[in-house]
């Protein structure tokens, strides 16, 4: 079960992302590019830019700015301008299958709680990692 409001409207929405979904293998991560993050695997040297084109186990990562492309259709942006808030948006379909149109600002500590329960191995501030 999702954790939405009971209202009529959220239980709409939430059918119609039902509806909509595709299975999940068929949500390929075609690449990524996380911009201006701390890299932990070198000691926590600043890093410029990474780009990779393996699937990666968040729809956002932790740097500055980060852009994830997936088929048939998903574009992810988060922005973060050196503060512990984010901007995330994107908009396909996600990586379990679900459509979704996302717009929504965060911080590490609500990213870390999760919606329906803590999410564990998260990264806070710019360090690399999943968001």
């Amino acid at each position: 079960m999702r954790p939405f409001p009971a209202s009529p409207t959220w239980k709409i929405i939430d059918r119609l992302g039902d509806i909509t979904a595709i299975p999940e293998d068929w949500s390929i991560h075609l690449f990524s590019i996380q911009i201006g993050f701390f890299d932990m695997l070198y000691g926590g040297a600043f890093n410029l830019v990474r780009v990779w084109y393996r699937d990666t186990p968040s729809l956002f990562m932790n740097g500055a700015i980060f852009l994830q492309v997936r088929a048939p259709f998903w574009i992810g942006i988060q922005v973060r301008p050196f503060t512990r808030r984010f901007l995330q948006c994107g908009l396909g379909w996600k990586g379990n299958g679900r459509l979704a149109v996302l717009l929504r600002i965060q911080t590490d500590e609500s990213a870390a709680a999760g919606m329906d329960g803590a999410n564990f191995g998260q990264a806070d501030y710019m360090n690399d990692g999943n968001k």
